[in-house]
């Protein structure tokens, strides 16, 4: 991003007069009566380096305290020896944007955004973050952009973009976090359509399977569409998934078939980058039984009302946060029970409410750190498809699955990273990172917690078509007996 630069000219041959004056030009937000406490402490001194740069610091701070860039600012010392300091503001300002690439249905909109970019003088430090947020939101749309500045014209900048519009994405996934019981392979395939329809919708399906397929797969999709402009959505998704897990080299006839559709709706009623808050609600309907041997074990039929709230922005220089609450709500109605194969039932009228923070920054120029905090509680006894899970991607992250179950829990999760520079660009943005993390839970009716904690260490990268990582983990301490 663009930042202000000084110039600051050679003294003259004649001793400087105390400072009585500054002559400010070049504004067009501030006066002159408004810059005058950004020098008024170094009257009656002599002007040095220090004065000028003081003044020059105050006069960034202006405009980065509402909210603009910070202008280029050049100082002149021919008026020195009278005491009068003279400075000249360059104001940053969009002298021209230039896009490469085939923008697809996106190009009027990508146009349309740079040249009311290019009306704004000065600019203001989320606009160019926001506008290209707001275009990498089209799907399909991939857009890198870079921000040069032009030093022959005053405070101009030229804004150059890349763009690359793709119809039909496809993602392809190997892991092998998976156990002997299921896995540990496991194969993801994604296609997605990206506005075809002209509605700015994604459409897409997906498969995620072992091998054999007869341990565990999933075929679902989804559709997203906004509504009425960028910041409502509309999202339908569903899937069919089954798995017969493995137990100790014999698969038995042991089946857990799940069929799941999700409506939501959300809105975002603020949107930018360093603050936005979105509101959403959502309806789940939920078949799923757990058969062994011709009999059925439970049956978990849900049905979910769900309320979302969504806190994210930036902070700092490259610092992000995101807080997200999670109010789900079981409904009595429209066929929902739980049902036990020695005839008990649980009551499908539950709650739950889980909080989720995370928070990122650097550290210098290579480090970066991450904070991750998860909560759940609950007023009643819940299926386990809702309870809160420790083992997985989040908590728990040297195990390869959930390990620990519970209606209630918490835990955290911290990761440090190191970014390698100036590597050959067929490594990408390779990083090194290890982790540590908490998690407990407590089931209703059973006293005491449960907990684990896992620690590890990672190498990844970032490449052109996709990501590649590599990590080993383990737990370093445990309630009960020591997991797998």
């Amino acid at each position: 991003m663009v930042t202000g630069c000084v110039l600051v000219f050679g003294a003259q041959a004649g001793e400087p007069e105390a400072f009585t004056s500054a002559v400010i030009r070049g504004s067009t937000v501030y006066s002159p009566v408004d810059f005058f406490p950004t020098y008024r402490d170094q009257l009656g001194r002599r002007i040095d380096e220090s004065s000028a740069r003081q003044v020059i610091a105050d006069i960034e701070a202006m405009y980065g305290r509402d909210g603009y860039l910070k202008p280029r600012i050049q100082i002149w010392d021919d008026l020195l020896e009278e005491g009068i300091l003279r400075v000249d503001v360059h104001e940053v300002w969009l002298v021209d944007a230039v896009v490469k690439g085939d923008a697809g249905p996106y190009a009027d909109k990508v146009t349309a955004a740079t040249r009311e970019l290019m009306t704004e003088l000065p600019l203001r430090s989320r606009s160019i973050p926001e506008a290209l947020q707001s275009l990498r939101d089209l799907p399909g749309l991939d857009l890198q952009a870079t921000v040069a500045e032009q030093s022959c014209v005053g405070g101009g900048v030229v804004l150059n973009l890349n763009a690359a519009y793709r119809p039909v994405s496809v993602t392809m996934q190997w892991s092998n976090r998976g156990t002997a019981d299921v896995g540990p392979d496991f194969y993801t395939v994604q296609v997605v359509e990206n506005n075809l329809l002209n509605v700015r919708e994604r459409i897409g399906a997906f498969v995620t399977t072992t091998a054999p397929t007869s341990e565990y797969h999933v075929v679902g999709g989804f559709v997203e569409i906004p509504l009425g402009g960028r910041r409502t959505q509309l999202a339908v998704s569903g899937f069919h998934s089954n798995s017969q897990p493995t137990l100790g080299g014999t698969q038995y006839d042991l089946f857990h078939p799940q069929d799941s559709i999700s409506l939501n709706v959300s809105h975002w009623f603020v949107d930018r980058e360093r603050f936005a808050f979105a509101a959403g609600v959502g309806a789940d309907y939920t078949d799923a039984q757990i058969n062994f041997d011709g009999i059925e074990l439970e049956s978990d039929q849900l049905r979910v009302a769900q309320l979302n709230l969504r806190l994210q922005g930036m902070t700092g220089d490259a610092g992000a946060y995101a807080l997200s609450f999670r109010w789900r709500h079981g409904l009595a109605g429209f066929g929902s029970g739980i049902y036990f194969v020695d005839g008990s039932t649980l009551d499908p009228a539950y709650d739950a409410g889980a909080l989720n923070l995370a928070f990122t920054a650097p550290i210098g120029r290579s480090l970066r750190w991450r904070l991750d905090l998860a909560g759940q509680a609950s007023s009643r006894k819940l299926p386990y498809v809702e309870q809160f899970k420790v083992g997985g991607l989040q908590l728990g992250r040297g195990l390869s699955t959930a390990m620990l179950a519970g209606e209630s829990g918490a835990g955290a999760k911290f990761e440090l990273a190191y970014h390698f520079r100036n590597v050959p660009r067929w490594l990408g943005s390779p990083s090194v990172f290890g982790y540590s993390d908490y998690g407990t839970v407590w089931q209703r009716g059973v006293p005491g917690r449960q907990y684990i904690s896992t620690a590890g260490l990672g190498l990844q990268t970032q490449l052109a078509w996709g990501r590649l990582a590599a990590e080993i983990g383990k737990p370093v301490a445990f309630s009960g007996s020591k997991p797998a």
